[in-house]
């Protein structure tokens, strides 16, 4: 027996009519020994000589579980029919068994709706007895004719004017600059030439080596500044002798006044 699958094949092989092992192999291995099973079938099958299987060896692993026996075979299927007459209701399931639905006494009635009674819409039949007009009318289809039309008001006033104009000729020649003078005052400098080209500029290094100083800027170059001499003192100043300045002290018990004095915010 063989079963083919997406990937490799597997293969159970029958011994005494119970499967002997089963075993898994791709299709290119398959391919393989069966091509090679029947190479040696050709070789070995020559007229009237037997075939010799003594050297024929089994497929890798086909015979690990020769001895298998398949198991399950002491399990009893059973065709006894169920005996359901202990059997309970679901939780809750009987409790509306007795319910009866409602609704049933309710009639529809399939009888035609009688319109003999039956009135118009508010107005809708104002204009029943109305006849559309128009049809009185004909429309003339016949080609217009040209032959007396007029033109349109003043279009033919100046059918007879001749532009002018074509008698203007226009020149081609060049200018004649030869007598041509200038402007007022434009060539009063022509022969006017720029100067300042006669100066030379160096490109070389100063040198500093015999450099004098400028006058009277080393005449106290070994001045030294006075003044450290004097010692700043951190001490805290005593107020306690201290005396107010002439005459600030003299009103200073005075108290102002004017403080009787109201001011009112009323509107007038």
């Amino acid at each position: 027996a063989t079963k083919i699958a997406n990937g490799p094949l597997a293969i159970t092989k029958l011994v005494n009519g119970s499967p002997a092992a089963t075993t898994t192999q791709s299709v290119s291995e398959i391919s393989d020994t069966s091509s090679q099973t029947s190479s040696n079938s050709s070789n070995c099958t020559d007229g009237n000589k037997s075939t010799k299987f003594s050297n024929v060896k089994s497929r890798i692993g086909s015979l690990e579980n020769i001895k298998h026996k398949p198991k399950g075979g002491e399990v009893k299927i059973r065709s006894e029919k169920i005996d359901v007459s202990n059997v309970k209701s679901r939780i809750g399931s009987l409790e509306n068994a007795k319910y009866t639905p409602k609704g049933g006494e309710v009639k529809i009635f399939s009888a035609k709706p009688d319109f003999s009674n039956a009135k118009s819409r508010v107005g809708s039949f104002e204009n029943i007895k109305h006849v559309p007009k128009g049809g009185d009318k004909k429309i003339i289809s016949f080609e217009l004719s040209s032959v007396s039309s007029q033109s349109k008001i003043n279009s033919l006033i100046n059918i007879n004017h001749t532009p002018q104009g074509g008698n203007v000729k226009i020149f081609s020649s060049k200018p004649d600059f030869k007598n041509v003078h200038s402007r007022v005052g434009s060539l009063d400098n022509i022969e006017h030439t720029r100067k300042g080209g006669d100066i030379v500029i160096f490109d070389d290094k100063l040198n500093f080596s015999n450099v004098k100083s400028r006058v009277g800027s080393l005449d106290n170059i070994n001045y030294t500044p006075k003044g450290g001499d004097i010692v700043i003192f951190d001490d805290k100043v005593q107020f306690s002798d201290v005396k107010p300045r002439v005459g600030s002290l003299d009103n200073i018990q005075h108290a102002p006044q004017g403080g009787n004095i109201k001011i009112f915010n009323q509107k007038l």
